[in-house]
């Protein structure tokens, strides 16, 4: 999680593939980190595409 964070703050957007299937709250965790990063990617191609018209 720590590593996907870090990327974050350099706009890269990498998810994590360890410990997902942990059914308590560092799985959630991971998994809900993994969703942001999912939606600022997103929301990113979003935004370059508005840039890009």
């Amino acid at each position: 999680m720590n590593s996907s964070i870090r990327h974050l703050t350099k706009n890269e957007y990498v998810k994590t593939d360890k410990y997902l299937d942990r059914g308590d709250e560092i799985g959630q965790a991971l998994n809900d980190t993994n969703t942001l990063v999912d939606t600022l990617r997103e929301m990113r191609g979003q935004i370059d595409n508005e840039t890009d018209h």
